[in-house]
């Protein structure tokens, strides 16, 4: 098992239109379980979504709106699904409509070999 930590920051003032992303490696292919931390003080401003090759983890597909937003929560996930690739990796795509703070995602990863 291989246990990941990432954090992902979104600028302020990053419209939705040009949202950040950030693209991590991981040494194992089975994603088994995701948990998101929305620090307090995001206020629902920031939002992230969760992507591998452009296929989306979280939240699902079909969501409306397509992106987790929040604010002091933690959001539990159980993907169990296999990545694509080698090499396998995992996207965040974020963006954020406060004017004046940027805000950071906590995502812990689970990795099975």
């Amino acid at each position: 098992m291989a246990f990941y930590t990432y954090e992902f920051e979104v600028p302020a003032n990053t419209p939705e239109n040009s949202s950040v992303t950030k693209t991590v490696q991981a040494l194992s292919q089975k994603l088994a379980t995701l948990r998101l931390i929305i620090p307090n003080g995001h206020q629902g401003l920031a939002r992230i979504r969760i992507e591998s090759r452009g296929r989306v983890i979280a939240p699902s597909s079909g969501s409306d709106p397509p992106w987790i937003r929040g604010d002091g929560v933690s959001v539990d996930m159980t993907p169990n699904l296999l990545l694509e690739g080698p090499p396998w990796e995992i996207t965040f795509v974020g963006w954020n409509a406060d004017t004046t703070f940027s805000h950071a995602f906590i995502v812990y990863a689970d990795l099975l070999p």
